[in-house]
């Protein structure tokens, strides 16, 4: 009696665990087509907007940290601007912002909504850039932007990334100075080292 029994309870438990694994597995949708994959231009379609044209984000902002911040420019808007087609995705000389001080460079639309700029050569270290999306740019709806969108980023500013020796420095020794950027002469000498005695 008690054999039997315990196998009843035995299945009934078997059974509830089958039914809690199926309840699991099915409150986990299946994976997307590219969603693990490596990051791509394919962009999933904004549901339609009564709202004007406007610009979501841009980069880089601010004060920059380093140089790979300054490789490119982007801007990216609440609405398809162009249709994704291999035309509209190769470089071109010119693009829907303006960048003050002038900088050569090519624009490229990646996907429908974000354009980046890429720059030619290096930027000039220590110089602030300010980029102007100009109003009345259009999307494909035909909705246009209402003001000018302004941001503004600064380059690299000089700074010092290491002193040698630290502690102790011969009377005739030297001071190694090592800034994260070059630098003229006339940067160079503004620094200035004073004696201090050690008080025993």
């Amino acid at each position: 009696m008690l054999k039997g029994m315990r196998s009843v309870v035995g299945l009934l438990l078997l059974s509830l665990l089958v039914l809690s694994c199926k309840k699991e597995d099915e409150g986990f949708a299946p994976f997307e087509a590219g969603q693990l994959g490596a990051l791509t231009t394919e962009e999933k379609p904004l549901p339609p907007s009564s709202d004007a044209l406007t610009v979501l984000s841009a980069t880089p902002i601010g004060e920059l940290q380093s140089y790979l911040q300054a490789q490119t420019i982007a801007v990216v808007f609440n609405e398809s601007m162009v249709e994704v087609s291999d035309e509209t995705q190769n470089e071109v000389p010119s693009g829907p912002f303006k960048i003050e001080p002038a900088l050569k460079g090519t624009y490229r639309w990646l996907g429908a909504r974000t354009i980046i700029f890429t720059p030619s050569d290096s930027l000039p270290l220590a110089t602030t850039f300010k980029v102007s999306v100009p109003k009345g740019i259009k999307a494909l709806s035909g909705k246009a932007l209402a003001e000018d969108y302004t941001f503004e980023f600064t380059t690299l500013r000089v700074g010092i990334e290491q002193i040698a020796p630290v502690f102790q420095v011969a009377p005739q020794g030297e001071i190694i100075v090592r800034f994260n950027q070059p630098v003229t002469m006339e940067i160079a000498k503004k620094l200035c080292c004073e004696t201090k005695k050690e008080q025993r």
